[in-house]
């Protein structure tokens, strides 16, 4: 009986640093709950952040899909009118051969009718210039020398 009431009394008494050790509990509980808060809210801003970056990063590629895009579009257009202006220039080129294109004087000065297989202009005397055969042509409109055919080159060869 006597380790009884031994064990009640050091039951009801209590240490002198109980006190302090509850105080510092209810602090470290505090404590605990504010860090966890923290712990949640740096966690949900930091996937805020990573969406917010993954959403930029997308929207950058985007917008660098779309200018390669239209880099593409210009460069194959700038090609077009390229390749257009040179068909272009050839045409009005070709037209222009054909219309400073000298013309052809088939046969000889002598009436002869002789044909040349390369197309080239052949004259009997050997001593006129194609020039003056025109210029002289101009001067005697009513006399033409029997003989010489006057073809201009045509654009049918295209």
């Amino acid at each position: 009986e006597r380790n009884r009431k031994r064990l009640q009394s050091l039951a009801n008494v209590r240490p002198a640093f109980m006190d302090e050790y509850e105080r510092l509990e209810t602090e470290l509980q505090r404590q605990y709950e504010l860090y966890v808060e923290k712990f949640r809210n740096l966690t949900y801003l930091e996937q805020q952040l990573e969406d917010q970056k993954r959403v930029e990063q997308d929207r950058l590629e985007e917008h660098e899909d779309t200018l390669r895009k239209v880099k593409i579009q210009m460069q194959e257009e700038n090609q077009k009118t390229l390749h257009d202006n040179l068909l272009q220039d050839e045409m009005i080129g070709l037209d222009e051969l054909s219309r400073q294109e000298e013309p052809r004087i088939i046969g000889t000065m002598t009436g002869e009718d002789i044909d040349s297989d390369d197309g080239s202009v052949s004259l009997s005397s050997g001593s006129g210039h194609l020039g003056e055969v025109l210029n002289e042509e101009e001067d005697e409109d009513d006399l033409e020398p029997s003989g010489i055919e006057i073809q201009r080159g045509t654009s049918d060869d295209e």
